[in-house]
């Protein structure tokens, strides 16, 4: 009976039967079958024991699929040998193949969008181009050409163009240009004394206007640009060499890298990690958002990214050890981006805790206790420059609202034998999208309302809405330490609903799916569904104690002005957790606040302990 999800788009295909019964080898033999293993391929495919051919062994199928008796089994074409004719191969299978090979040898290739692109394209097609397009290819390879040599066909018509480009068009031009004695006498023709077009390298064709680029075709080509620069761009920072060892993750508008210094032996002696950071033109790099104070009136030695900034501000404050650290910086005006140097955590982040959940194990209430004490000082930091209470904001002192505090951006830093000692500190980190604000501040809300931040953690300020009546631009509040209270508060969530299903994609994976999962939205639009909003799992509500729950409810309410403070959220969570001295209140990091829990006992935390190849004294490593 054939199977309908297996069916293919072409009735000349082979029927492929279901991969999830699979026959044992014992019976493939039975049935005149065996088994062939394929090196680069992880499944087994079957094959007629009588036309197993041992030269396709090293080529990797199309997908994973059962040989059937009276079917062929369709090889790649690029690497199909000789014996495996075109012939056996349906035309979309030609075709799909073609299209793919072509997409690998370009950068930014995607699997997903490439096949769907393929399609779509074949099925607008009439039979007659298909056959026309087909047999173009089938001719090639007959020709013994490679099938990813073979222009497709829209390339092909922009090869015909420019060959029928004659010299007498380029001629006719030539009557428009100025006589050779008019040059002499400079009629017209003076060049520029400054020579400024000159001095900036003047216009080459390969440059392009970035709004060339409407659907972002140029982002993935951009991205590996920017990684190749900061791995041949040597920091400079304290006077020594450092040499590069790996690249560390890449982000919209940033890309970081890893780089040590070693002695005469290879020895590591210091390590760092540099993030180059770029931004989305001038629009961007003259925007007064950007910078820390107005741009026009700051000499530019003096004149620092509001992440920089914001950075610096934070360092040698009481509770700074909860922000990522900073050790140098500089900026490059006119190539508008700037870098910036930090320590390296080799521990990894929330999303390297998150991924060890499973349906058996989920994160110890102890260590969402830790990170929700840790992430609270952080925004006290933010806030009023302490985590002390009886300490007062410093005059001047520019509240930072971070705009993006997500499992990814919080990293894990070394054990602190006062606080939590089983467990690796967290630290916020990535400034990339805040903003340094005060009650004086007219552009709060009005130009940071601007959804800067990733879905799944934006607090409902961080959006412009519209009047249905007046169209006209509707704020709900100004962005401040109430911001960074509602992205807290859904950190925490995310950790408690881990894991995330599994039948997320890998594309959806990589678009954030598994935090959005984690961390669902509800409708902006609509205040009063927050009240019924389910934010835990059924499974979760039942794991974790309802004083945490509650605690992380009272970040993400709606109205601002109705979340939890910074410092009420401290005291709260200081005597739930044994912070407070006299032992007040139920204790329910299970002692862990002072003491120590052995591997694998209850409240044992999986994922971050991991091998430091990197670490001071040891041999530098191979790149």
């Amino acid at each position: 009976m054939v199977n309908e999800r297996n069916k293919f788009p072409n009735p000349e295909e082979p029927f492929m039967p279901p991969m999830k019964k699979r026959r044992g080898t014992k019976k493939l033999v039975a049935e005149g079958m065996r088994p062939c293993i394929w090196p680069i391929a992880s499944p087994m495919i079957a094959q007629d024991a009588t036309a197993c051919n041992p030269t396709t062994r090293s080529l990797r199928p199309l997908r994973r699929q059962i040989r059937v008796p009276g079917h062929e089994i369709p090889f790649p074409v690029s690497n199909t040998p000789k014996s495996c004719k075109m012939e056996q191969r349906s035309d979309w299978e030609v075709f799909k193949e073609h299209r793919r090979l072509r997409a690998r040898a370009k950068p930014g290739y995607i699997s997903q969008k490439t096949s769907a692109d393929s399609k779509k394209i074949w099925n607008n097609w009439s039979q007659e181009e298909k056959d026309e397009a087909v047999q173009r290819l089938r001719d090639a390879a007959e020709a013994g050409i490679d099938l990813k040599d073979v222009p497709t066909d829209a390339e092909a018509e922009d090869e015909i163009d420019d060959e029928e480009e004659s010299d007498d068009a380029g001629a006719a031009d030539l009557e428009y240009l100025p006589d050779a004695a008019d040059e002499e006498a400079g009629d017209d023709y003076e060049v520029s004394s400054d020579g400024g077009d000159i001095a900036m390298g003047g216009p080459r064709k390969d440059m392009f206007r970035a709004y060339d680029d409407p659907e972002g075709k140029m982002r993935g080509e951009r991205q590996v640009a920017r990684k190749k620069y900061g791995q041949g761009k040597a920091p400079v920072h304290g006077d020594v060499e450092w040499a590069y060892q790996k690249h560390l993750g890449s982000g919209g508008n940033g890309s970081a890298h890893l780089w040590v210094r070693v002695d005469e032996e290879d020895i590591i002696q210091d390590r760092i990690a540099v993030k180059d950071c770029w931004t989305d033109g001038p629009f961007h790099w003259g925007s007064i958002k950007f910078w820390d104070g107005d741009p026009r009136n700051m000499a530019p030695e003096d004149r620092l990214p509001v992440e920089v900034k914001a950075m610096l501000a934070c360092q040698d404050k009481p509770g700074s050890h909860r922000i990522a650290g900073i050790r140098d910086r500089s900026v490059d005006f006119d190539r508008m981006a700037y870098r910036i140097i930090m320590p390296f955590y080799a521990r990894g982040d929330f999303i390297t805790i998150i991924d060890k959940a499973d349906d058996n194990y989920h994160v110890p209430e102890p260590f969402i206790w830790c990170a929700f004490e840790a992430l609270t000082d952080a925004c006290l930091v933010m806030e009023r420059a302490s985590t002390r209470k009886a300490d007062q904001a410093p005059d001047g002192w520019k509240e930072i609202v971070h705009r993006d505090i997500k499992p990814d951006n919080v990293f894990l830093s070394a054990r602190n034998p006062r606080s939590f000692p089983s467990y690796p500190q967290p630290v916020l980190a990535d400034f990339g999208g805040c903003i340094m604000t005060s009650k004086d501040d007219i552009f709060n809300p009005t130009a940071y309302a601007d959804s800067t931040g990733t879905a799944g953690y934006f607090a409902p300020e961080q959006h412009a809405y519209e009047d249905k009546t007046t169209y006209e631009a509707v704020f709900i509040a100004r962005q401040q330490s109430w911001t960074n209270i509602y992205q807290i508060g859904r950190v925490i969530m995310s950790l408690m609903n881990a894991p995330a299903p599994e039948t997320l994609s890998e594309a959806e994976i990589k678009k954030g799916a598994v935090q959005e999962y984690l961390s669902t939205d509800p409708d902006y639009d609509d205040p009063d569904g927050w009240k019924d909003h389910e934010w835990f799992k059924p499974e979760t509500q039942g794991r974790y104690s309802k004083e945490l729950q509650n605690l992380a409810k009272s970040c993400v309410r709606y109205k601002p002005d109705e979340r939890i403070t910074a410092l009420k959220l401290k005291g709260k969570i200081l005597r739930r957790t044994g912070g407070v001295r006299g032992g007040k209140g139920k204790d329910f990091a299970k002692g862990l606040r002072s003491e120590k829990v052995k591997k694998g006992g209850e409240g044992d935390l999986r994922g971050w302990r991991r091998k430091d190849k990197y670490a001071v004294g040891l041999v530098r490593p191979e790149k």
